[in-house]
């Protein structure tokens, strides 16, 4: 049974024309971060994007199933009572935030909710200023109209979970073509302690 595809439609209902956009390509190359197997499709079922991982797994060549069915690809068990196609933006590690063009949430993952410590229910009510440290947006703070534009915004930035901890997130985030922004987050927290314990042994070599 197929478990790793993901059922992206409800999320980017992208279109053939769309692929060969600006923003398709930008949205393909957040897509290509993923350290998992990964499939989107459109709405009639015909996979839009497929990365190597992918198809490594099934044995096949990524431009042997950009555009066929994914249905007819990877059939489902006729006596699997639950749907075998579980969301990869569900299992993905990485944290994922679909949001309206003002920063409104309008859906996140199983990873954001573990790291912030939010109900889906409850994300769905923040804006993502609520999830960004107040000093770091005083004075930095997010360039909706960057995305916007068409371009692909990546940055770190300090961030806030419901019970306050504050910790480094790297952030990509990229309009999708239904006008909606995706963006994918990735816990740096401990890659930034790493670099401050590095930097400190070697002032303290230099001093001595």
């Amino acid at each position: 049974t197929v478990k790793l595809i993901s059922k992206f439609n409800a999320l980017l209902p992208m279109k053939n024309q769309d692929i060969k956009s600006i923003k398709a390509k930008n949205l393909h190359e957040l897509l290509k971060k993923f350290d998992d197997p990964l499939i989107t499709f459109n709405t009639k079922s015909k996979i839009t994007y497929i990365n190597s991982k992918a198809a490594k797994l099934f044995g096949k060549r990524q431009e042997t199933l950009l555009g066929k069915n994914i249905f007819a690809e990877f059939p489902r068990e006729e006596s699997d009572t639950e749907i075998s196609y579980s969301s990869l933006v569900e299992r993905a590690k990485e944290v994922i935030i679909i949001t309206d063009k003002k920063g409104n949430l309008l859906q996140v993952n199983n990873s954001f909710c573990k790291l912030f410590g939010y109900k889906k229910a409850e994300a769905v009510k923040l804006k993502l200023e609520d999830l960004v440290d107040p000093k770091q947006l005083k004075h930095d703070p997010i360039q909706y109209k960057l995305v916007i534009s068409g371009q692909t915004a990546l940055r770190e930035r300090r961030v806030i979970s419901k019970g306050g901890s504050i910790f480094d997130l790297e952030i990509n985030g990229s309009l999708l073509p239904n006008d909606k922004v995706l963006i994918i987050g990735r816990d740096i927290s401990e890659r930034k302690r790493s670099e401050a314990a590095l930097i400190e042994s070697e002032l303290r070599f230099r001093s001595i």
